[in-house]
C-alpha cells in the first residue's frame, strides 16, 4: 500500500516560531488581477508544459491509488520522459539487423506486449536513449540512423503507441570522451548523426518530433564562450535547423565542499538568452525549446536515496519553475527531474531507493510511500488559468499570478538566501474575495522542510519572506473572468542582430535591434553578460541615445561559486523610448575583459 500522510512525505508541519531572520530590505510587488498579460501572444498556463514527471511508460509500475493520487490529486501532466528508444534493443551496433528481421522482430514483440493501464501520458512524453546503446565511431551513422528509424516503425502499435518527441541521445557531448581520444572529432559525428536521423525520421515516422541536444553541462560562457562554440553553436549549425525542438538541462548544483553553483536565477536566463539570440541571428526566428531535465545535483553525490537532500531538490525545482514559466513562447516542455519508482534500481541496489524517486519502498511494511519530492506538485496542484500582470522591484523574488473561473492564484518565490520584507500591493477589481488559502514552504538549517497550509480572510499587505522560500495564494471569489480582466497587455521579444560582443575598455559596443512593429507602453532591456569576477557589471547604458538606469541587482545569487559572472540584467526602459529600429550601446569603463553576450529588447504593449 502506499501513503500520503504529512509523515511519508517527511514534511515537519511545525509551527512558526522563528523561521525567518531579520528583514534586510523592502521589495514592493504589485499584482494586478484586472490586467491579462501575454507572453508573446500566451496568456493561458498550459501545466502539461511545466508540472511532469520523468516517468513514460512504466506506469504500470503504479498501482491504481498511486496513478489517482499523482495524475488527478497532484495534477501530474501528460509529458514524462524515459530511455524507451532503440537502445531498449540492446543491439550489437556492429552487427545491427536488416529491416526484414526488424519488421519481424517487431511484430513478435508486439504480440506480447500487454494491455496498457493507463494511456493518458502517451500523448507527450519524450523518448530519449543512452549514448552507448545507439552511437558508435565504429559504425556509419547512416546504418545507425536507419536502424534506430526501424525501430520507431516496426516496434509501436496498439499497446506501444509511438512516443510524441524523440531525443535521439541523452547529454551526449559530456560522454564524447567514452568514444575516443579526438572528443571534437566525436561531437562532430553526433552532430551528423543527429542530422541524419531527423532527415529519416521526418520521412518515415513523421509522427515523432525529433529533440537535441539535450544539453548537460550548458556552461556556455566557460573559457571565452569555447563551450558554446564546441558545443550547442556547432549542433545548431550542423543539425538545428532539423530539429524540431533543441533542448537544454537546467541544473543547480552543489560542490563537493558544500557550496552551490546554481542556474537558477539570471544565469539561466542568459544562458536562454544566448540561444534564442543565435536561433534568431541564423534563421531569422527563434527556434522552440525544450528544458527536458531541471534540478538539482552535485559533485559526490551519489544516486542512492538520502532524504536530506530533498528539500535542496524541491527548492531548485521551484526557481527553475518560475524562470521556465516567463518563455511559454518559446519553452514547450519541462520535464523536473524527479522519478517515478526507478525500480532498475532497487534491483541492482535492494532496499536503497533512487534519489530522485517520488515513491520509495515504504519503512514500516511491504507497500510504497511517497517521498517528500511529492511536496513540489502538491504546492503546485491547483494553479492554473490566465496570467495576471505582476512586477517587483528586486528581482532576487520571482512572481506569478492567474485567474481562473472563481480562482485566483499569486505566487512569489524568493531566489535568494535572504528573509526580505515583501510591501504587496494588490489590484482586485472587481474580485470579492471569498476565501484565501496561503501555503507556505521554507527550509530548515537542517534540511527539513517547513509546509504550512493555512486559511486568511484577505491578501496581505506585509509578507516576511523566508529564506529560499515560497509563498503560494490561492484566492476564491466571486466575479467572472470577463468582469475581472479590464485590460491586456502583450509583451513580446525583439532580438539584436549581433551577439557575444568583447568588451574593451571605453569602447561601445553596438547593437540593432530592429523590426518592432508595436507601440510600447512599457519595455525592458535584457543584457547578458560575462565577466571575471573583480570586474564590474555595471556599464552604461544607451538606448536610441538615452542613457539608462542599470540596476545593481540581478535574479538569485551573486555567482562567486562559479568561475566568473555569467547573467542576465534586466533594465527597466521608458515605453516612449522604443521606435521600430532601435540602438542600444554598452560601454564598459572600468577594463577590457569578458563579453555582452545577447541584448533582447522587451515591448510591452495593450492590446484593443
Amino acid at each position: 500500500m502506499f501513503s500520503r500522510s504529512a509523515s511519508s512525505l517527511c514534511y515537519l508541519l511545525v509551527c512558526f516560531l522563528n523561521p525567518w531572520s531579520p528583514a534586510w530590505a523592502q521589495i514592493d510587488i504589485e499584482v494586478d488581477f484586472t490586467t491579462e498579460r501575454a507572453i508573446g501572444g500566451s496568456s493561458q498556463l498550459d501545466r502539461s508544459a511545466y508540472f511532469n514527471l520523468h516517468q513514460g511508460r512504466s506506469l504500470n509500475e503504479f498501482s491504481a491509488a498511486e496513478r489517482k493520487y499523482l495524475f488527478e490529486d497532484l495534477r501530474i501532466g501528460d509529458g514524462g520522459r524515459e530511455f524507451s528508444g532503440a537502445g531498449t534493443l540492446e543491439a550489437d551496433l556492429g552487427n545491427l539487423p536488416d529491416e526484414a528481421t526488424m519488421r519481424a522482430r517487431g511484430e513478435s514483440y508486439l504480440q506480447k506486449q500487454p494491455v496498457l493501464k493507463d494511456l493518458r501520458q502517451m500523448g507527450g512524453v519524450i523518448s530519449t536513449d543512452h549514448p552507448r546503446r545507439v552511437f558508435s565511431m565504429e559504425v556509419d551513422p547512416e546504418r545507425l540512423a536507419q536502424h534506430t528509424t526501424h525501430y520507431f516503425n516496426y516496434y509501436f502499435g496498439k499497446n506501444k503507441p509511438l512516443p510524441a518527441y524523440y531525443e535521439p541521445i541523452n547529454e551526449p557531448f559530456v560522454h564524447a570522451g567514452e568514444f575516443g581520444k579526438n572528443s571534437d572529432e566525436v561531437i562532430s559525428r553526433m552532430c551528423q548523426y543527429h542530422a541524419l536521423l531527423a532527415d529519416k525520421m521526418h520521412q518515415q515516422v513523421p509522427g515523432v518530433k525529433i529533440v537535441g541536444y539535450a544539453s548537460a553541462w550548458p556552461e556556455y560562457d566557460f573559457k571565452d564562450f569555447t563551450i558554446w562554440e564546441q558545443r550547442m553553436k556547432q549542433f545548431m549549425d550542423v543539425a538545428g535547423e532539423k530539429m524540431d525542438y533543441l533542448s537544454v538541462h537546467l541544473y543547480d548544483g552543489m560542490n563537493l565542499e558544500g557550496s552551490i553553483a546554481k542556474r537558477s536565477g539570471s544565469n539561466s536566463e542568459a544562458i536562454l538568452d544566448l540561444i534564442e539570440t543565435y536561433s534568431f541571428i541564423k534563421w531569422g526566428y527563434v527556434k522552440p525549446m525544450m528544458i527536458s531535465e531541471f534540478g538539482i545535483t552535485g559533485k559526490g553525490w551519489s544516486d542512492r536515496y538520502l532524504e536530506a537532500r530533498n528539500a535542496l531538490t524541491v527548492n531548485s525545482i521551484h526557481n527553475l519553475t518560475m524562470g521556465i514559466m516567463e518563455r511559454p513562447e518559446v519553452i514547450k516542455r519541462a520535464v523536473p527531474f524527479i522519478t517515478g519508482k526507478s525500480q532498475w534500481y532497487l534491483n541492482s541496489h535492494p532496499g536503497q531507493p533512487y534519489q530522485w524517486v517520488i515513491l520509495r519502498p515504504s519503512a514500516n511494511d511491504s507497500g510504497w510511500e511517497f517521498t517528500s519530492l511529492a511536496g513540489y506538485y502538491d504546492m503546485w496542484k491547483n494553479v492554473e488559468g490566465t496570467r495576471a500582470w505582476t512586477q517587483s522591484s528586486d528581482p532576487d523574488v520571482a512572481t506569478a499570478a492567474f485567474v481562473s473561473k472563481g480562482k485566483a492564484f499569486l505566487v512569489l518565490k524568493n531566489l535568494e538566501d535572504d528573509s526580505p520584507k515583501i510591501q504587496l500591493k494588490a489590484l482586485k477589481g472587481n474580485m470579492r474575495i471569498k476565501g484565501i488559502t496561503q501555503k507556505v514552504w521554507y527550509m530548515n538549517p537542517d534540511s527539513s522542510v517547513n509546509y504550512q497550509t493555512t486559511e486568511i480572510r484577505e491578501i496581505p499587505a506585509e509578507i516576511d519572506m523566508p529564506k529560499a522560500g515560497m509563498i503560494l495564494f490561492e484566492i476564491a471569489y466571486d466575479a467572472p473572468n470577463a468582469e475581472v480582466f479590464q485590460q491586456k497587455l502583450n509583451q513580446t521579444k525583439y532580438y539584436s542582430q549581433t551577439y557575444l560582443q568583447p568588451v574593451k575598455k571605453g569602447t561601445p559596443l553596438t547593437f540593432e535591434i530592429n523590426g518592432v512593429n508595436q507601440k510600447a507602453e512599457k519595455a525592458y532591456l535584457r543584457l547578458a553578460l560575462s565577466r571575471n569576477h573583480d570586474l564590474s557589471l555595471k556599464p552604461k547604458v544607451t538606448l536610441n541615445g538615452k542613457p539608462l538606469k542599470v540596476p545593481d541587482d540581478w535574479a538569485g545569487y551573486d555567482q562567486k561559486s562559479r568561475h566568473s559572472f555569467f547573467g542576465s540584467l534586466v533594465i527597466p526602459v521608458d515605453g516612449t523610448l522604443v521606435q521600430q529600429d532601435n540602438v542600444a550601446q554598452i560601454t564598459f569603463d572600468d577594463a577590457d575583459g569578458g563579453r555582452v553576450s545577447s541584448v533582447v529588447l522587451v515591448a510591452v504593449s495593450k492590446e484593443k
